[in-house]
Order: structure tokens, then C-alpha cells, then sequence
């Protein structure tokens, strides 16, 4: 009888440590590591209203109509509010373009240089370039990005403008 006692002991007591390791492996590796709080989910601002544009309209604040291509792929044309901060706007208008990197840095930067812009800053690399200017009155922000995609080698053009009234 004390063989069996024991047997049903130990049978139970292997039980508890299986259920109990399973536990353990599956509080530490059974859960998401954004459950586990070792990232932070990025979410959307909720406090923005986006209005999505007609692609043949430019979003008003964009300076640019006559640099742009006619007939281009338009990826994104929208405008941008924020209800925390009344009178700031974001205005923006992508493009996949049938110019180089080059062509359009060159194109982007004599226009800002030429049309009362300040350039704050610039990125020049190989398939990358991108200029940050401002207005004298700091009032507008002018953000162009102009990349070329590795595997298609196509180039986009992400023309932004921020402005704070």
C-alpha cells in the first residue's frame, strides 16, 4: 500500500512541477513582448484631423506648383490639423518622380534659395537627400525629402510644409 501511496506522490508531485514550469515558461515567453512591456505600442495622435486631398489638388501651402512633373504616380495629398494646437497645419504632397535624386535636390534647393526661404538644414547621401528651410518669421516649415527605393530605384518626392499661425 506504501509503494502505491508513494507512487501517487510522486506522480502528483512531477504533475505540479510540469503545470508550474509551464506557467513560468509561459509568463515569460508566452506573451507578446508589448504584453510584457518591453516595447511601447506606437499608436496614432488622436487628437489630429487629416483631410485627404483630390490628387489634382495641391495642398494649399505648397509653394511649388511650378516645379512639379505633370503626370506623376501622387502617393499621398493631404492636410493635416491639430485640435491640441489650434492654427497649426501640416500640408502634404508625395509624388514618385521620373527625375534622379539629384535632379529634384538641385531643382528643390534653388527654389527655396531663390524664393526667400532659409535653409536650416540638408542630408545629402547617395539615395537620400533632404532639406528643412524656414520663413523669416519662423511662421512656415518647409520639409522636401527626396529618396530612391533600392529595389525598384524609383524616386519619391515628400514635399511638407508646416505652418504656425
Amino acid at each position: 500500500m506504501k509503494k502505491i501511496e508513494n507512487k501517487k506522490f510522486v506522480v502528483g508531485l512531477i504533475i505540479l512541477i510540469i503545470l508550474s514550469g509551464v506557467f513560468i515558461v509561459y509568463s515569460i515567453f508566452g506573451r507578446s513582448e508589448v504584453n510584457r512591456g518591453l516595447f511601447t505600442p506606437i499608436t496614432a495622435p488622436q487628437n489630429i484631423t487629416v483631410n485627404k486631398l483630390n490628387i489634382n489638388k495641391l495642398p494649399s501651402a505648397i509653394p511649388v506648383n511650378s516645379l512639379l512633373e505633370k503626370n506623376t504616380l501622387i502617393t499621398e495629398n493631404d492636410t493635416i490639423t491639430s485640435i491640441d494646437k489650434p492654427g497649426v497645419t501640416q500640408y502634404t504632397r508625395k509624388f514618385i518622380s521620373k527625375k534622379s535624386v539629384d535632379e529634384n535636390y538641385t531643382i528643390y534647393k534653388k527654389y527655396l534659395k531663390n524664393n526667400g526661404w532659409k535653409i536650416l538644414s540638408s542630408l545629402e547621401n547617395k539615395n537620400l537627400r533632404s532639406l528643412v528651410a524656414t520663413k523669416a518669421d519662423n511662421s512656415q516649415r518647409f520639409l522636401i525629402t527626396i529618396s530612391e527605393n533600392s529595389v525598384s530605384h524609383k524616386v519619391s518626392v515628400d514635399l511638407t510644409v508646416m505652418i504656425n499661425k
